[in-house]
C-alpha cells in the first residue's frame, strides 16, 4: 500500500482546520466558510486553492465536508472528519485535528532537531575520511613510498585505501539500502520479529509516534460522542498502516470479548504500546471525562519520549566527536611516523 499524496504541510493543515473551525463557531456553514476562505487565500498559494475548490465543489453536490477534503488529507485525518460529519460537531472535530496535527509536527520538529547535530557530525567525519583519503595520504606517498610506511603511518594508509575502494561504496551503498529497507519497514513489517524490532530504533520511535498519535485521534473520536468500539473500529478501517491495524484487529477483538476500555488498553502489547503507559491509561479509564484526558496524556507521554530520544542523540554526538578525533588523532601521529621517515634523510626512494 502506498502512501496517500498530501499536497499541503501539517502546520498548513492545522491553519486550515482552525480557520474553518472559527468561521462555522461564528455562524457560517461549512460550505460558506470553505467558499470565505477560499475568497481569502492568497493568490500565489495554487495548492490551497485547488483544495478548495475541489472541495467546495464536492460539497455542491451534496458530499459531506469528510469527503470533500478526503482526497487531499491523510486517511487518519479523514477517519476524524467523518467522525465530525456523524456526530454533527465539525468544529470541535476541526478544533481537535488541528490540535493532532500540530502536536504531531511539534514532536516530529523536536525528533529532527535531536537528530540534526548526530548528522552533521556524521557528514562532517566522511568529509573528513574522504579528504583524508584522496588528498592527503597520496600527497605523502609523493615524499615517502608506501611501502617504507609503517605504524600509525601504515595504519592511515590502509584506511585511506579501504576508502578509495570499490568495498567502500559497496559498503556505502549496502548500509543505504538498510536505511530505506528500514524505513520502508516502518509502517508495513508486522509480525513475531517486528515485535522484537519495536524495542529498537528506528521501529521504537515509529512506535512511540504512532500510538500516541492514536490515542490522541482515540480520545477525539470519544469525544466526538462515538462509543469505545465504534472509535476503535473507525479507527482501524481508517489506517493506512499494516502495522497499527495489526495491533488495533487484537485490541478491538479483546474489547469485543466484553472487556471494557481500561482493561482493553492495560493489555495492549509492549510492541504497540509501552507498558507503563497502558498502565496509566487502564487507571484513567476508571476516571470521570476520561476521553477529554487522552489528548493530554498522549501529549505528556510524548514530550517524556522525546526527552529520551535527545539523551540518546546527545550519547551519538559524543560518538561521533570521538570518531573525530580518533581519525584526526591517528592523521596526526601518521604525520609523526612519516617525519621520522624522512629524518632519516636517505634512501626513501
Amino acid at each position: 500500500m502506498f502512501a496517500k499524496v498530501v499536497f499541503l504541510g501539517g502546520a498548513a493543515r492545522a491553519r486550515l482546520y482552525e480557520a474553518l473551525a472559527g468561521h462555522m463557531d461564528n455562524g457560517l456553514p461549512e460550505l460558506e466558510a470553505l467558499r470565505l476562505l477560499r475568497t481569502r487565500t492568497h493568490k500565489d498559494d495554487k495548492r490551497q486553492k485547488r483544495i478548495l475548490d475541489e472541495a467546495i465543489a464536492a460539497m455542491e453536490a451534496g458530499a459531506p465536508l469528510s469527503q470533500a477534503l478526503k482526497n487531499n488529507v491523510p486517511d487518519m485525518e479523514y477517519m476524524l472528519l467523518a467522525a465530525g460529519d456523524n456526530n454533527g460537531r465539525p468544529s470541535e472535530t476541526l478544533k481537535h485535528l488541528a490540535e493532532l496535527v500540530t502536536m504531531r509536527g511539534r514532536v516530529l520538529t523536536a525528533v529532527r532537531g535531536a537528530l540534526s547535530y548526530p548528522l552533521f557530525l556524521l557528514f562532517f567525519f566522511v568529509g573528513l575520511l574522504l579528504t583524508v583519503s584522496f588528498f592527503v595520504v597520496p600527497a605523502f606517498t609523493t615524499l615517502v613510498p608506501a611501502e617504507r610506511w609503517f605504524g600509525f603511518a601504515r595504519l592511515l594508509r590502509d584506511v585511506a585505501d579501504f576508502t578509495a575502494s570499490w568495498k567502500s561504496l559497496a559498503l556505502f551503498l549496502s548500509i543505504l539500502a538498510c536505511v530505506f529497507l528500514m524505513l520502508w519497514s516502518l509502517p508495513r513489517w508486522t509480525g513475531k520479529i517486528r515485535a522484537i524490532a519495536d524495542h529498537f530504533p528506528p521501529w521504537s520511535l515509529y512506535r512511540l509516534l504512532t500510538s500516541a498519535v492514536w490515542i490522541f485521534t482515540l480520545g477525539a473520536l470519544l469525544q466526538g460522542g462515538l462509543r469505545a468500539d465504534d472509535a476503535i473500529k473507525l479507527s482501524l478501517e481508517g489506517s493506512p498502516s499494516s502495522w497499527l491495524k495489526g495491533h488495533l484487529q487484537k485490541l478491538y477483538a479483546f474489547f469485543a470479548q466484553g472487556n471494557d476500555l481500561g482493561e482493553t488498553l492495560a493489555h495492549a502489547p509492549e510492541s504497540f504500546m509501552e507498558k507503563d503507559m497502558a498502565q496509566e491509561l487502564a487507571f484513567y479509564a476508571a476516571l470521570p471525562h476520561f476521553a477529554q484526558r487522552l489528548p493530554l496524556l498522549a501529549d505528556q507521554w510524548l514530550k517524556r519520549r522525546v526527552s529520551q530520544v535527545e539523551v540518546a542523540c546527545r550519547k551519538l554526538n559524543a560518538f561521533g566527536i570521538l570518531c573525530i578525533f580518533f581519525l584526526l588523532t591517528l592523521v596526526g601521529l601518521a604525520i609523526w611516523d612519516l617525519i621520522t621517515v624522512l629524518s632519516q634523510g636517505t634512501n626513501l626512494f
